[in-house]
């Protein structure tokens, strides 16, 4: 049976890609024939109607968080091959308010849900991603308790590493209530020509610069158009050069991911 890996798509900042990331990632791999699995866990459900998902749709994860009911009865199928949602809410916010004022063990509400599930669904996905909200707070908490790795998209520009000490933080935090979690990269998305970034980025974050992605995703008008239609960027204009360059990301992320599980094995 395949392992399944689950990824936080985190960054404390707003506006760097995460959703585009998300969206477009997990869409490359379905198209790859892996089964995914992308969970919005972020109020503005923009990989909700990113995905062509407009109306409220019941039950959702809040309702199986705050009832204590199992995630595999919000797990959607979107119109797309191989890759299915759980859809986001208005009503997360008021799940950051009650898990703000739960104390002691608010940062597994996420897990439970997926923990009641026995296994039987989730474990039938390869990947999982988790599109988290521009915070660090308890949904991201509750995000990386329950993932193998981190990715964290950054916007080209100069400002694009503002929070990432913060975020580091937070990830060495949760790895003391999950020692699995590991960062798996970084990824720069909206840059105007091909360039080498690391260089700029490499100063004062050197635990982590090794693990930049060559590849980065170029600016380009078609993302928020494709958005806009429901659609991943590939299925929207698989010309457009962010297109290319996503293709591109996921043979280096699926390269990555089994690099480092090669690693493990001999280990």
């Amino acid at each position: 049976m395949n392992r399944t890996r689950i990824i936080s798509i985190c960054n404390e900042k707003g506006g760097v890609g995460k959703t585009t990331t998300a969206i477009n990632l997990a869409y490359g791999l379905a198209n790859r024939g892996k089964k995914v699995l992308l969970i919005d866990f972020d109020p503005q459900a923009n990989s909700t109607t990113g995905l062509g998902f407009y109306d409220t749709v019941s039950p959702n994860l809040y309702e199986v968080i705050k009832s204590d009911k199992d995630i595999s009865d919000v797990i959607y199928e979107t119109e797309f091959e191989n890759l299915d949602l759980v859809p986001a809410d208005k009503g997360l916010k008021e799940l950051i308010v009650k898990l703000n004022s739960k104390g002691i063990g608010r940062e597994f509400a996420l897990a439970k849900s997926m923990i009641r599930d026995g296994g039987s669904k989730l474990s039938t996905y390869d990947f999982i991603f988790i599109d988290n909200n521009p915070s660090l707070g308890v949904l991201a908490v509750n995000s990386m308790a329950v993932s193998d790795y981190v990715l964290i998209p950054l916007e080209a520009s100069a400002f694009s590493a503002e929070g990432l000490n913060g975020l580091i933080e937070v990830i060495r935090d949760v790895q003391s209530i999950n020692d699995k979690l590991k960062i798996l990269g970084l990824v720069f998305l909206m840059v105007s020509k091909r360039e080498n970034l690391e260089e700029s980025f490499r100063e004062g974050f050197e635990s982590i610069a090794d693990s930049i992605f060559k590849t980065s995703i170029r600016r380009s008008v078609a993302v928020h158009r494709s958005q806009g239609a429901g659609e991943p960027l590939l299925e929207y204009d698989d010309t457009a050069i962010a297109a290319v360059d996503f293709e591109d990301f996921t043979n280096e992320f699926l390269e990555r991911i089994e690099n480092i599980e090669k690693e493990a094995e001999v280990v």
